[in-house]
C-alpha cells in the first residue's frame, strides 16, 4: 500500500537506499548517518515528497526554476523498487503517478524523473506517463 513516509520508516529506507547504491555505479561511499540525517531533513520539509510501500520508495522535491522563481521545478531525487517482488511493477508505476499528482497539485511548472545508466530501461515507462527526453546529465569522478 502506497503512503506517505515517516521517522518510523526511516531503517527500512535506508536499507532500500543501501540497496540502490550498490546497485549504482556511484564510487562514493555509502554513509547510514549521512543517509539517516538527509531523510529526516526530507522529512522535515515543506517542499519534500517521501512516499513508501512494502518494496521501496520514492523521493523528490520542489524547488524554483534558477529561469524565474515565479515558476516551480518537481525533481525525483531517486525511487527504489524491489525487484524481486513480482508486486513491485504496478506499485512502482503507482508511485510515478503519485508523483506526477503531487506535482500537480502543487502547481509545478515542469516535473523531471531520472534513470541511471544500469539496469531496466525505463524510457517506455516514462514516455506513458507524458515524459519526454530533455537533457542527458554526463558524470566524471573525482573521488
Amino acid at each position: 500500500m502506497l503512503r506517505n513516509a515517516t521517522k518510523d520508516d526511516i531503517d527500512n529506507m535506508i536499507e532500500w537506499c543501501k540497496k540502490l547504491h550498490s546497485f549504482s555505479k556511484q564510487r562514493i561511499p555509502f554513509c547510514n548517518a549521512s543517509m539517516r540525517g538527509f531523510l529526516n531533513h526530507m522529512l522535515e520539509g515543506e517542499n519534500n515528497l517521501i512516499i513508501v510501500n512494502d518494496f521501496g520508495l520514492l523521493i523528490g522535491s520542489i524547488s524554483p526554476s534558477f529561469w524565474n522563481f515565479e515558476h516551480k521545478i518537481a525533481s525525483e531525487l531517486f525511487i527504489w523498487q524491489d525487484t524481486t517482488k513480482k508486486e513491485y511493477k504496478a506499485d512502482g508505476y503507482e508511485m510515478l503517478k503519485h508523483y506526477d499528482k503531487w506535482a500537480i497539485i502543487n502547481q509545478v511548472s515542469e516535473s523531471g524523473l531520472t534513470q541511471q545508466n544500469v539496469g531496466k530501461d525505463l524510457e517506455p515507462i516514462f514516455k506513458r506517463l507524458g515524459y519526454k527526453l530533455k537533457e542527458l546529465t554526463y558524470s566524471k569522478e573525482h573521488v
